[in-house]
């Protein structure tokens, strides 16, 4: 299918997700106008360097995801703001166009999985450690944790936790097409998260209990005087 494409600067779009971002660049607008009049939905694509004015075909892998927009509001500045809903993984066939928008040939791809048995039971097992990664991680909020703990897909779920994620394993969750290969990366990504997200706690803890300890040495002194 020919879809506009837009390219992400140091963000990268997962299906079963929503994504919201900010669009200022023409080549970029103009794809998004071209995909609201038409009623189409978008290929949204990492490009591999952000910083990146022009881009070109080299300056993209090959995995992204279509995606419906969803919200569109225009701000002060030139500025766009987007909001996305990832619905599938696309592969780029062929760059078509990149003026005055990007256009590209794009085919859907699913994930293949070659056990059944060994699929579900590493779902399970990713599941079951997310949790553990959830509670460790606040900053992802009760909606999320409710969205982890209710799905049962095992495709959404490791969309959904992928997103969750630091933006440095993004690029190979979304590139992985074998679902057996991806949960058990997720699985190494999760137990190394969470060992990092409790000695983030750890030293946040110490470092509280120094300041509040300087805290009331220096109200003692104070009192003194």
């Amino acid at each position: 299918m020919r879809l506009p494409m837009i390219a992400l600067r140091g963000l990268v779009a997962f299906p079963n997700t929503s994504l919201q971002f900010d669009l200022k660049r023409d080549i970029s607008l103009k794809a998004l106008n071209y995909a609201v009049e038409h009623r189409l939905p978008v290929f949204l694509m990492q490009q591999s360097n952000p910083l990146a004015d022009e881009v070109h075909p080299q300056s993209f892998k090959n995995i992204g995801t279509i995606a419906e927009i969803k919200h569109v509001i225009n701000l002060p500045g030139a500025v766009t703001r987007v909001l996305t809903e990832g619905k599938r993984r696309g592969r780029v066939l062929e760059f078509e166009q990149f003026s005055p928008y990007i256009a590209v040939n794009v085919e859907e791809v699913t994930t293949s999985v070659t056990d059944t048995v060994e699929y579900e039971a590493i779902f399970r097992r990713v599941k079951e450690i997310a949790q553990d990664y959830v509670k460790q991680n606040p900053k992802l909020g009760v909606e999320i944790a409710k969205l982890l703990t209710y799905c049962d897909e095992p495709e959404a779920f490791s969309d959904m936790i992928s997103h969750t994620l630091p933006h440095k394993y993004k690029s190979e969750l979304i590139e992985e097409l074998d679902g057996i290969a991806r949960f058990t990366r997720l699985y190494d990504i999760l137990i190394n998260e969470i060992e990092i997200l409790k000695s983030e706690a750890k030293v946040a803890g110490r470092v509280k209990t120094q300041i509040d300890k300087s805290q009331k040495e220096f109200y003692l002194r104070e009192q003194i005087k």
